[in-house]
């Protein structure tokens, strides 16, 4: 039996993949506040000097609400895929540690996620849906499938998992996630993941 210590180096990675990811999010955060802050100013400005602003002017600002939405979303769908990468990666790490075998496929630079979790469950018979966070780490693959191969719009997959929340095909709003949750529940997730993964028998 191992005696399901992690190793303090894992554990040290672990938690800096996650905090580099913390630390994307707040700088977003911090991004769209400057931008919302410069843009107020320039219209207040445009006001005093001209109390009644033109249509032409109008159109323009409104413009530029659009163009920081979409940055922000376009944002936080990059974010959606630092943490898949950092739950991945992460895993790949916990494998290595606790001899699980897993087998690349040819010219991948990495397993994909399905060969990582079906190598998982052969070797160890751990059930990831026990584990805090599973429900979170699900959610994150599935909006970084739907960023990276659907154009940010809503698949057949996430309007199946979560009912309700989303509708096929139309554009999942990234910014609205609950994402200091996410991040925290992935987190939580593969840290027990790792706890149970050196509690296993040799």
């Amino acid at each position: 039996m191992r005696d399901g210590r992690i190793p303090y180096i894992l554990i040290e990675i672990i938690k800096f993949r996650f905090e580099d990811v913390g630390q994307f999010m707040d700088s977003i955060r911090e991004w769209r506040h400057l931008s919302d802050k410069e843009r107020d100013k320039r219209w207040s400005r445009l006001k005093k000097e001209h109390p009644e602003p033109s249509e032409y002017a109008a159109e323009l600002l409104s413009d530029e609400y659009y163009i920081a939405d979409r940055s922000e979303r376009l944002m936080y769908g990059v974010l959606a895929v630092a943490l898949t990468s950092a739950i991945e990666y992460s895993t790949l790490e916990i494998c290595k540690a606790t001899r699980v075998q897993i087998q690349k496929q040819k010219n991948d630079r990495t397993p994909k996620w399905k060969v990582i979790w079906d190598s998982i469950k052969k070797q160890s018979n751990i059930l990831f849906d026990s584990i805090k966070g599973h429900k979170a780490v699900n959610k994150i693959r599935i909006l970084n499938n739907c960023f990276k191969h659907n154009g940010g719009a809503t698949n057949t997959e996430l309007a199946c998992e979560f009912p309700g929340e989303y509708e096929i095909g139309t554009d999942i709003l990234y910014e609205k996630e609950n994402w200091e949750c996410l991040l925290k529940d992935c987190r939580t997730f593969i840290l027990e993941l790792a706890s149970r993964m050196f509690c296993l028998e040799d």
